[in-house]
């Protein structure tokens, strides 16, 4: 059942990402959709119904947010995300 969660997370992590990166200029001049990013993906953990997430959602909603900003924007990645 966590693997199940665990994945469903994991993709919505991705789209709200890619949704993200996919917006001209986003990870330079737009600072309060980046907070809103950051707190959609703070909920995404926090209510994930994962108590290994749910602990400690403020540090991996940062830590998605530079690494994301980092990795993707610098190697342009777009990835092509499924449900299944």
């Amino acid at each position: 059942m966590t693997g199940i969660r665990i994945k469903k997370l994991v993709v919505s992590l991705i789209e709200m990402l890619q949704d993200a990166i996919n917006k001209p200029k986003f990870w330079k001049d737009r600072d309060s959709e980046i907070r809103k990013l950051q707190g959609e993906i703070d909920d995404l953990f926090d209510f994930s119904g994962i108590a290994a997430l749910s602990d400690s959602h403020e540090k991996l909603s940062i830590k998605s947010i530079i690494i994301s900003a980092g990795f993707l924007f610098r190697n342009g990645i777009n990835y092509q995300v499924s449900s299944d």
